[in-house]
């Protein structure tokens, strides 16, 4: 059961290159080019440049990564450009995701006080509005504000960030915590350590006075290295493989779970956590309690139950469940006509959601490829959870049935542990998890719903990634 994470792991690669790649301070031009390992195996490789124009700086970043899935090598690539002016606030912005084969597109243009945002993908394309947060920066730019007001020992702040790939806000934190010499290249430098946490993902930056970044490590494993644009674009002829990077992603509990797809109920304990809210809780998810370590850290014990059709939702039905978004086309033709083909007259949307389910359990392979959206899903026909899940949403919403994303773990009997996974929710007078990647009318009780929301879902699990541990109590 490979196909169980990958899909997440693709969401941290992209928040490690957005935190990861930035260019110098306000003053000289400059550009540079880094090597990118994870576990010290190079998973790709990253570029930036920064240009002084007549009243705005340009900063350009490209990150690369090849991967090997089931044999074949895969390439996921961001390509980013920046215009910000002399206060670092952004003027515009574009970013290309490649993954895959897929391409996703954001282009932002600040308007006073607000942020102009056009996504598009196939078959898509929608601007959008949102608030643009006093004293906030993107995260291409987010390591340039810190710089432009001085680096010292023991210096430190908080800012909003907004997380271009994500399209959504998350919070920052910063420090300087130390000095160190570092040898580049022959050459002793000096750099101040810079802990930055966004998100709940940390990341230490050895940057020179002047902004040169020479090395990035983040707790999850990633590790950046500023090297020459030769070595940096040299691979090497194996490719990482993304069964390794699942393997290393899986949380193992104290003790297996046996026939997980048959697991009715569940007891559990949650460590590591970073806040008392940080588990959301639902009719099928309930906190019991939640304690706060000396470590300032929490944990919480939770029960989570398979759902039945008589329990009872106090949640009502989520506007944005009916939403057409990048990753989720229901206007399409396509999805409106393979919809009108699945679901039957006179069906009830319960019924309509169970079949759409089993249509995409049958006709989508199950392979370590992930897609952008859900049109990239039904024309490859093939996919990993959330091409399944983002499908299903499409289909859903096609037929007026609101639904949305949910990321959270799920138990692997292949891996022996809890892996990052991602599976629907439909409302049909209360909210219904399915799974259409596994095949079930009603999610199993292992899976542990951490976050939901077609976009931002992602971005939340970086706070539970490399640092979540989990002990089974009951099952």
């Amino acid at each position: 059961m490979k196909r169980l994470a990958y899909c997440v792991l693709l969401n941290t690669f992209i928040f490690f290159c957005s935190s990861g790649v930035f260019a110098t301070p306000l003053f000289p031009d400059q550009e540079g080019w880094s090597g990118i390992y994870y576990k010290g195996k190079k998973l790709g490789f990253s570029s930036y440049s920064l240009k002084n124009l007549t009243d705005t700086i340009q900063v350009k970043s490209k990150v690369f990564f090849r991967i090997n899935v089931a044999g074949a090598d895969q390439t996921t690539s961001f390509i980013q450009e920046t215009i910000l002016n002399d206060n670092l606030d952004p003027k515009s912005f574009y970013l290309l995701q490649e993954v895959m084969g897929t391409r996703h597109q954001t282009q932002g243009k600040l308007e006073e006080n607000r942020l102009v945002l056009t996504v598009s993908t196939k078959g898509f394309k929608k601007s959008k509005t949102i608030s643009y947060k006093k004293n906030s920066a993107l995260s291409s730019s987010f390591l340039l504000k810190i710089l432009s007001n001085g680096l010292e020992v023991g210096k430190g702040g908080k800012l909003p960030v907004f997380m271009e790939a994500f399209r959504a806000y998350s919070k920052a934190q910063f420090q300087t915590i130390g000095k160190e010499v570092l040898n580049v290249r022959g050459v002793d430098e000096e750099t101040f350590i810079l802990k930055q946490n966004i998100g709940g993902m940390e990341v230490k930056t050895w940057v020179t006075r002047e902004g040169r970044v020479l090395k990035e490590i983040s707790a999850d494993g990633f590790e950046s290295f500023l090297e020459t644009k030769e070595k940096a674009q040299d691979m090497g002829s194996q490719s990482f493989s993304a069964s390794s990077l699942i393997t290393l992603s899986v949380i193992k509990p104290q003790k297996i779970i046996h026939f997980p797809s048959s697991k009715k109920f569940l007891k559990i304990k949650l460590s590591n956590l970073l806040g008392p809210t940080s588990i959301p809780e639902d009719h099928r998810q309930k906190i019991i309690k939640t304690e706060e370590l000396p470590d300032k850290t929490f944990t919480s014990v939770l029960t989570i139950k398979v759902e039945t059709e008589k329990q009872a939702s106090k949640e009502v039905s989520d506007p944005k469940a009916l939403e057409e978004t990048a990753e989720i086309q229901h206007n399409h033709p396509m999805i409106k006509a393979l919809a009108r083909e699945i679901v039957q007259k006179g069906w009830s949307p319960w019924r309509a959601a169970l079949g759409i389910n089993d249509w995409v359990y049958k006709n989508l392979d199950k392979v370590l490829e992930d897609s952008v959206s859900a049109l990239d899903a039904l024309q490859k026909r093939k996919g990993e959870c959330q091409s399944h899940t983002n499908l299903f949403v499409a289909l859903a919403r096609a037929t007026g049935i609101p639904a949305r994303v949910v990321n959270g773990l799920v138990y692997s009997s292949e891996f022996k542990g809890f892996a990052y996974h991602a599976w629907p929710e439909v409302y049909v007078g209360q909210w219904r998890s399915l799974d259409p990647t596994l095949g079930q009318a009603a999610a199993d009780a292992t899976h542990i719903k951490l976050a939901k929301g077609d976009d931002t879902g992602p971005l939340k699990l970086l706070e539970f990634m490399g640092k979540l541990k989990i002990q089974i109590l009951e099952n």
